[in-house]
């Protein structure tokens, strides 16, 4: 969530809070104020395993493209290249379909048109796009899809846990069930 945190302490500003929209303001914000910026690529945590648990149970939570338009998606080495998720892994232009999907709505987030100045429109974020009112921004809509996602995931790490062993074979299926469901994700909600 650190990726997608849009407060900044120091100035007193959680934009998350609905104090920040329209109409008590404007919606756009300099992304210099918060850790997601125009340049964020992509973020991943590491879930280690206990003293007496395997490497193998080892979790990279992964987002892949700007975060705040990129559902989170585990990865384990022990799945190999057979096991990384088709949306996560690289194709014939050499990006990932999450990314490529991720870094198109990023540019439909930094479209700050006030001034002609290229330097600004990679400066400003439109927050109205991310987070509004409504609830159907698009942070809101992919932390949504998120949320339906995850918990199966988490279920099989629970399993693997007690078992002290990955199921490789647990990772391909699931993971293909979930790359569809992404892929329809991104086309139903932003025709991409």
């Amino acid at each position: 969530n650190l990726a997608r945190s849009y407060s900044n302490p120091l100035l007193g500003v959680d934009l998350k809070s609905g104090n920040f929209n329209k109409p008590k303001t404007n919606g756009w914000y300099a992304d210099e104020d918060f850790i997601s910026r125009y340049t964020s690529l992509s973020s991943m945590v590491f879930q280690g395993v206990k003293g007496n648990e395997k490497p193998e149970l080892t979790t990279m939570w992964t987002l892949i493209g700007y975060p705040a338009a990129s559902v989170c998606v585990p990865v384990w080495v022990k799945g190999g290249e057979k096991g990384l998720p088709k949306m996560l892994a690289p194709d014939e232009t050499r990006h990932s379909p999450m990314s490529r999907n991720a870094n198109k709505l990023l540019k439909t987030v930094y479209t700050f048109d006030l001034d002609t100045s290229e330097a600004n429109a990679k400066k400003y974020f439109n927050w109205e796009k991310l987070y509004n009112l409504q609830g159907n921004g698009i942070m809101q809509k992919v932390l949504a899809k998120e949320a339906e996602v995850l918990p199966r995931y988490k279920a099989l790490l629970d399993g693997w846990r007690k078992k002290n062993k990955v199921d490789a074979k647990q990772i391909v299926e699931l993971n293909a069930k979930v790359d569809e469901e992404l892929a329809a994700f991104y086309k139903e909600e932003f025709d991409l």
